[in-house]
């Protein structure tokens, strides 16, 4: 197996390698003038950039930020150039719908100050969406590409709102450190995690472990019981079952379930652009897996995140640096992102039109998404960059008013948008690459309904949840339903 991967990524990087000398002939000075820190001349005009993004780009005090870009860049990576490779090659297949991606994570991880409680919290979440990825597997047929994000250390925001953290050298260079390291031992936990199983059956109990977990919550603490309140636990066990057997099956075939291939789940991990300085300060060449001295990887994630608005801006430092960097590249759309000036940033990104180098995350309501997306999508189809992984994120347009005045995403229409991605993708002729969603194996009420809630939210949830999460049996539903669409569209 490891040598099929070898040889697809061989293949992958010449296709890669092929396409960019093409482009280079065509489109002479595409990336001339780029370097790691060329994004820094475009902080001239900073009209139209939104005040947070405003902020995260300005330069902290000179003198200040020069030591601490040193200490950065000594620092060692925190992903390899061959993962952020593989990474690329994966999200290629999923473009042209031979694999699904699940881009998901607890965005409030990282506010949690205590250490161990975060690593509780970024553990339940990765069980959780390996989980996913089993049922969204199994039902679909289809692999999946797990991607995990954390946000940023709370440490680091809190400086760069504090005008003496920005122009203190020594307090900066905590702050960046504290982040780094945060997002080190996460990383080093998570491969901890990956690899103490002793078989894939270990991984498939995890959806039992969710549902039993629901039971606790729901005061019977018995499956069964459980079973009975709520129809739709019944499939998911059966499921469970139909898996569990599978499972013997090949195992009874000859077939070591138990080695890395099937045990130790293969996963990347996302990061928001923000603070550029920081990430330049990671971004390395590397000579086994660049093809020239022009290729840089950006190493403190596999992905990187950042909205459209924040790259249609003609000055954007955002965009020249993500032009100029081999990460692949998530580019968040909603209603507002106007279809010429998304092409225009594609153009820019992806020249080469490379599958797997842009991902583009559609968060427009069950309503909306309707009228919206097929334009996009169309346009999209028509540019000379074409080729790109369509995901949706339903997490963030579709809040309904509760009769105690909250507002509260509504886990109907959150399926509902799913459903229409699928859908639309199907009309337009795209595949349905993947879904993007916040999620927390906790016992948060944060979104309104589900086969598994009798509950409203209250309002103080409601309200104090700016970004609300799925708890871990949304989490399953939503992975259930968008396994039977993965696999009806593929029908």
């Amino acid at each position: 197996q490891r040598e099929v991967d070898s040889n697809r990524l061989r293949v992958y990087r010449w296709v890669c390698d092929s396409r960019r000398s093409a482009a280079t002939r065509c489109c002479t000075g595409v990336r001339a003038g780029w370097s790691p820190a060329s994004w820094r001349e475009k902080l001239t005009d900073q009209a139209g950039l939104s005040s947070d993004v405003h902020q995260n780009a300005q330069l902290p005090a000179g003198e200040a930020l020069e030591a601490v870009e040193r200490k950065l860049a000594a620092l060692p990576v925190l992903v390899s150039p061959g993962e952020i490779v593989s990474l690329r090659a994966a999200l290629a297949n999923a473009a042209a719908g031979r694999s699904f991606v699940v881009h998901a994570g607890d965005d409030r991880a990282g506010d949690r100050a205590d250490g161990p409680t975060r690593e509780r919290s970024i553990e339940g979440t990765f069980r959780l969406l390996v989980a996913q990825v089993i049922l969204l597997t199994y039902l679909s047929g289809l692999p999946s590409v797990k991607i995990g994000f954390v946000e940023r250390s709370v440490t680091m925001a809190d400086c760069l709102s504090d005008d003496q953290c920005v122009t203190d050298g020594s307090l900066l260079a905590s702050a960046s450190v504290k982040m780094y390291s945060d997002w080190a031992m996460s990383l080093n936990m998570l491969r901890a995690i990956a690899k103490s199983t002793g078989s894939m059956m270990d991984w498939v109990d995890l959806i039992y472990t969710q549902l039993q977990a629901g039971a606790n919550a729901s005061g019977s603490g018995k499956i069964e019981e459980f079973e009975k309140s709520y129809p739709k636990a019944k499939p998911l066990l059966e499921l469970v079952t139909r898996i569990d057997e599978a499972l013997r099956f090949v195992t009874g075939c000859g077939v070591d379930v138990s080695n890395d291939v099937f045990r130790e789940p293969e996963f990347y991990t996302s990061m928001d652009l923000s603070s550029l300085w920081y990430e330049q300060a990671f971004t390395r060449t590397d000579a086994t897996y660049g093809s020239d001295s022009s290729d840089f990887f950006m190493t403190s994630a596999h992905l990187l995140v950042v909205s459209a608005a924040d790259l249609i801006h003609p000055n954007s430092p955002y965009l020249e640096f993500a032009r100029g960097i081999y990460n692949p590249i998530a580019v968040r759309i909603d209603c507002e992102t106007a279809p010429s000036k998304l092409t225009h940033v594609l153009e820019i990104l992806n020249p080469e039109n490379i599958s797997g180098r842009v991902v583009l995350v559609a968060g427009m309501g069950a309503r909306e998404i309707w009228q919206e997306l097929p334009n996009l999508i169309g346009a999209v189809q028509s540019c000379s960059s074409p080729d790109v992984v369509w995901t949706c994120d339903p997490m963030w347009a579709n809040n309904i008013k509760l009769p105690d005045g909250a507002q509260s995403p509504s886990f109907g229409l959150i399926l509902a948008e799913i459903d229409a991605f699928f859908s639309i993708c199907r009309a337009e002729g795209v595949a349905p690459g993947g879904l993007h969603l916040n999620m927390t194996s906790e016992e948060v009420k944060e979104v309104f309904g589900g086969a598994f809630s009798d509950d409203v939210p209250n309002k103080e949830s409601s309200n104090n949840a700016i970004t609300p999460r799925l708890n871990g049996l949304q989490a399953l539903e939503i992975a259930y339903e968008a396994g039977h669409l993965l696999r009806h569209t593929r029908s």
